[in-house]
């Protein structure tokens, strides 16, 4: 059932999960601003069915009138990457464009916020079968600069609440599906560097997992909080929790390599990784995978999404219903994947 609040503003609406996210709100009625600095980049699935509103995450006075007459905003724009030329990039878009639209919500009198985060703010799920919104985080809970700024970002939100103001958090797994080819849609990326060679090796994972989450399943997940999810609502998007293995040989099979790269063990791995990262460099190219991501690998990210069926009726497809159509789907693209920074 809509809410009575049906005008939303949308950040991060030309990104991966974003595009998902408005079309999900816009099917259902809703009516949807988008925040971009640039409409071009909105793309014709949304040009002419959202209400532009310019404005920069980074530019405070941009965004007082960008939230002004809206009832809800939904912040899904960020820096999601495991690499950024310029790592003080993480910190200005996630934590300060953050806090500047929190302010900028707050003073507008806006009631509703909904920040997308990610499972892996809650660290790796080692020894658990999965873990949930509440398990303690572990001793060792950041890899990667964008982990150390979303846990940032989500404590601002958090900070933020009041009376007045309804913070909400969803937290995605893994996204996967036809969309998109920006750094959101971290598995086509994997698949394009697979395709390449860029790998000249894999870790030995040993059967370590990933929270797997179609985007469509969470952009529905999207509206499902927001309609039906109580006041300061925070709740894990996922899926199925898949090994590494069984993704790479769904992708091997559907891309048709002859062979993967060869696996090795995660210490052989992360000594001889600071040469790729070298070779990167010297060619002024992206490294197919930074130290942190490296490190990263080496743990289970299994999570549950229960809270989230429970008590907003999430559900999610299946790993062998929806992974395969996707890896097809990439298969068909005459073109291997241009990496590019989702826009804030």
């Amino acid at each position: 059932m809509m809410l009575m609040a049906e005008r939303l503003l949308i950040t991060g609406a030309t990104g991966y999960l974003g595009r998902f996210v408005a079309r999900e709100f816009l099917d259902a009625g809703y009516k949807v601003g988008a925040l971009v600095r640039d409409p071009a980049r909105l793309g014709p699935d949304l040009a002419g069915r959202v209400e532009v509103r310019r404005g920069d995450l980074l530019e405070p006075s941009s965004l007082d009138e960008a939230v002004r007459g809206v009832d809800g905003v939904i912040h899904l724009a960020g820096l999601v990457s495991d690499w950024a030329p310029d790592r003080r990039l993480y910190h200005l878009v996630n934590v300060e464009g953050t806090r500047n639209l929190l302010a900028a919500v707050r003073a507008a009198g806006v009631p509703r916020f909904l920040l997308t985060s990610t499972v892996m703010v809650f660290g790796p799920s080692d020894g658990l079968e999965a873990a949930n919104e509440g398990t303690p985080p572990p001793a060792r809970r950041f890899f990667l600069p964008y982990q150390v700024t979303k846990a940032r970002a989500l404590a601002l939100a958090r900070a933020a609440r009041s009376d007045a103001l309804d913070v909400r958090v969803v937290f995605p797994g893994a996204l996967y599906g036809a969309g998109a080819l920006t750094d959101g849609n971290y598995l086509a990326r994997v698949m394009g560097e697979l395709r390449r060679g860029a790998f000249p090796f894999l870790p030995d994972t040993r059967g370590r997992r990933w929270c797997l989450a179609h985007v469509e399943d969470v952009a529905v997940g999207h509206r499902l909080v927001l309609e039906r999810g109580g006041r300061d609502f925070e709740g894990i998007l996922g899926g199925d929790n898949v090994t590494f293995d069984a993704m790479l040989d769904v992708i091997r099979d559907g891309l048709g390599l002859s062979r993967l790269p060869p696996r090795v063990p995660g210490w052989v791995m992360l000594s001889g990784l600071p040469f790729m990262l070298l070779a990167a460099a010297i060619a002024g190219e992206r490294p197919p995978i930074t130290m942190g991501g490296a490190r990263a690998l080496l743990h289970d990210w299994a999570f549950s999404s229960a809270k989230a069926h429970r008590e907003v009726g999430y559900a999610w497809r299946s790993f062998e219903a929806a992974f395969p159509p996707f890896v097809s789907w990439f298969a068909g693209l005459r073109e291997g994947l241009a990496p590019a920074l989702a826009a804030p």
